[in-house]
């Protein structure tokens, strides 16, 4: 009996284990992880600051519903929700704000947060947190999740960034959560409602651009510039985040028609510059998804 109860503990360890994404790459220090739903724009947040600041990690992506089980194990159940940054040294930020908080002490060169504006970017990203980029989500998932087509188109996007066991659970995990969406009154239905919750946020950008100013703050970049291009990004689906929100194929013709409004905005095109200009290192095209080796079958990151 011990026998068998020394084979099956560690077994049973290790098959626990390979639900666990560790944040480490094969050969080298384990380094930060980031736990994202990979369409999520509090997470595109998250990468931005990251990446901005040469911050190595490495990013664990599940699809809405499944992400709960990893946040909820990094942060010992204290979150659900993504972005979850997992440091060394048990250390643990939850919330896209935080993160920011936490590169912007890291890396004062940045000027995310300059000391005479700190207050008032503050309360700007409070604007696009709880107003704009709700609404967001809404209208996205109320379009995503309006019929078996559209579903099937988020489907798409999600089965390139899941592990295999994942993509089996996948057309079960789609009929559950487009139920929760409707049930939530995320419905088609409503997209107006959104977009007016969405157009005070856009009113309040082109407002502030129409002195002239390259930024939101004046004529140099900080949080704030960070935070609603970010926030919008689902909005004008820039081409240099299309590696992670997924390309035109998979867009609905509905959700087609709000791009290209949203596009020809002049908020819309402050989005598309400060992709284009800021987004990127020299000479990449993409934002990189930085997924490491892994072992598809269980989700194992290495």
């Amino acid at each position: 009996m011990a026998g068998k109860k020394g084979f099956f503990g560690p077994l049973i360890r290790w098959l626990l284990s390979c639900f666990r994404g560790v944040g480490r790459v094969k050969g080298k220090a384990p380094t930060a992880r980031l736990i994202t739903v990979g369409n999520s724009h509090f997470c595109e947040k998250a990468r931005w600051v990251l990446d901005m600041s040469g911050t190595p990690y490495v990013e664990d992506a599940h699809m809405p519903l499944i992400h709960s089980h990893f946040t909820a194990e990094a942060t010992q159940g204290g979150s659900t929700s993504v972005p979850v940054l997992v440091l060394g040294e048990g250390k643990v930020i939850t919330d896209s704000s935080e993160i920011a908080d936490h590169i912007a002490a890291a890396h004062p060169s940045l000027e995310l947060y300059p000391p005479e504006q700190r207050e008032a970017i503050k309360a700007f990203e409070e604007a696009c947190n709880t107003t704009m980029a709700v609404a967001i989500r809404r209208m996205f998932y109320a379009v995503y999740c309006d019929n078996l087509w559209t579903q099937s188109l988020l489907a798409r996007l999600y089965f390139g960034q899941n592990s295999i066991i994942e993509n089996i659970l996948l057309p079960i995990t789609m009929f559950f959560f487009s139920r929760l969406i409707k049930r939530g009154g995320m419905v088609v239905s409503r997209v107006g409602e959104y977009q007016r919750d969405i157009e005070r946020v856009l009113d309040d950008v082109e407002q502030r651009l129409s002195d002239g100013r390259s930024y939101l703050f004046g004529e140099r970049m900080t949080a704030a510039d960070i935070c609603f291009a970010s926030m919008a990004a689902l909005l004008v689906r820039p081409t240099e985040l299309q590696t992670i929100i997924g390309t035109d194929a998979i867009v609905p013709s509905t959700y087609k028609k709000l791009v290209d409004h949203y596009r020809s905005r002049r908020a819309g095109q402050f989005i598309l510059r400060m992709y284009s200009e800021h987004r990127l290192s020299e000479g990449v095209k993409a934002a990189p998804f930085r997924q490491d080796p892994a072992n598809k079958i269980l989700g194992l990151r290495f």
